[in-house]
C-alpha cells in the first residue's frame, strides 16, 4: 500500500512511500520544488537541498526505452525526476515518478527502473557521501 513517509493522513496524490521496502516520498522537498515549479531555478534549489543533506548530485538524461534491470547500490540514493516519467520497482511494488517526484532508495535495496513513454527522463541522481 502506498502512503506518505511522514504523514499517515496524506493521500497518494499528495505524497507516498513503500515503507516496507524502504522506498519513501520526500514530502517536504518534492511538492515544494516539484510539479508546479519547474525549470533551472527549481533544479538548482533541489540540487542544493540534496547537497545540504549530504548527497553528491549528478544530472542524467535517459532516452525513451531505457531499462535498468534489477540491481543494488553500495550507497543510499535518491532519484529526483525533473521531466519525463520513470518507473522504479522493488519486489512486487512499483511507482511512477514524474517531474518533481523524489524517491529514496536505501543502500543495498534491489530495484529496477525504466523510462515510460516517448519523452526522455531528466533526473538528479543523488548518492549519500560515505
Amino acid at each position: 500500500m502506498l502512503r506518505c513517509a511522514q504523514h499517515d493522513t496524506c493521500s497518494s496524490d499528495e505524497a507516498w512511500g513503500l515503507p516496507g521496502l524502504g522506498l519513501f516520498w520526500l514530502h517536504d522537498e518534492g511538492r515544494a520544488l516539484g510539479r508546479r515549479a519547474r525549470g533551472q531555478t527549481e533544479h538548482a534549489r533541489l540540487r542544493r537541498k540534496l547537497e545540504e543533506r549530504g548527497y553528491s548530485v549528478a544530472c542524467y538524461t535517459y532516452s525513451p526505452g531505457t531499462f535498468f534491470p534489477p540491481h543494488t547500490h553500495a550507497v543510499e540514493k535518491i532519484d529526483a525526476v525533473l521531466s519525463g516519467r520513470f518507473r522504479i520497482s522493488m519486489g512486487r511494488d512499483s511507482v511512477v515518478l514524474e517531474a518533481g517526484d523524489l524517491l529514496h532508495v536505501p543502500k543495498g535495496a534491489e530495484h529496477s527502473a525504466e523510462v515510460l513513454g516517448d519523452e526522455p527522463v531528466v533526473s538528479l541522481d543523488a548518492v549519500k557521501a560515505r
